[in-house]
């Protein structure tokens, strides 16, 4: 066989070889495979068993609002902060936990886990605490509660636009008509001085009004006029008895 021949087939034979290589190489930033086997053998068995029925989605009650069903939920954390801190297992709450140090234990009833499975923990966190996991919620219970309105930090709020423009007489009007025009309502007629009074009277009191009181209101054109009778009703000892 002519050697150049056997040269240049060797040639491709490399370059095809190198070119394959390439392609099954793992990328960079890609888990690498013994640290995935290492979580899904030996990493995730223990938070199965020991650590899901209260610090998992499908919890009937998420402790301290820790969640270790998912990487996000550890790095997220709980009450106390991140369970994991990847690199570093030392300031990882989650193997402080487990070694039942600083007053945290896991499980919390019972004794340490076994040497070698906190050590396996340890090699886990300090490897990068890779998670091939994928998340089994988005958010937790304490989650969703902190969306509840009354938790929000105040701000500012712009009224918004309203067709029914002549019924707003203040910015907590625009918000109420906004709401009604979505049903195609709107405020009822406008009590009458009468009405208003026996309205706010009764509320306040339980009692109507006296025909004096009644008089007295009538009488009176000033813009406090209004004022002046929600005051004298919470002065009232009557307010007192009523509420």
């Amino acid at each position: 066989m002519n050697p150049s021949s056997i040269s240049s087939r060797s040639i491709v034979l490399r370059s095809t070889l190198i070119a394959i290589l390439r392609l099954v190489a793992p990328t960079a930033g890609a888990a690498e495979p013994d640290e995935a086997a290492l979580f899904r053998t030996k990493i995730e068995p223990v938070l199965v068993a020991e650590c899901y029925r209260c610090h998992s989605a499908k919890a009937e009650k998420v402790k301290g609002g820790l969640l270790l069903d998912s990487r996000a939920g550890m790095l997220r954390g709980g009450d106390t902060g991140p369970a994991i801190v990847p690199g570093k297992a030392a300031e990882s709450l989650l193997v402080q936990a487990l070694q039942h140090v600083e007053g945290l234990a896991m499980p919390p009833k019972g004794p340490k886990l076994a040497a070698t499975t906190i050590a396996d923990f340890e090699r886990w966190v300090n490897a990068g605490a890779v998670d091939p996991r994928e998340a089994l919620a988005s958010s937790s219970p304490l989650d969703e509660s902190r969306k509840h309105w009354a938790f929000q930090p105040v701000e500012k709020v712009i009224p918004p636009k309203v067709q029914g423009e002549e019924s707003v007489r203040n910015p907590i009007d625009a918000f109420l008509v906004a709401k009604l025009e979505t049903h195609g309502w709107g405020f009822a007629p406008a009590a009458s001085r009468t009405e208003w009074l026996r309205r706010v009277t009764f509320d306040l009191t339980g009692l109507p009004p006296s025909p004096e009181e009644i008089d007295s209101f009538l009488d009176d054109p000033s813009p406090t006029a209004y004022e002046r009778v929600v005051d004298r009703l919470l002065d009232s000892p009557r307010y007192g008895e009523r509420w």
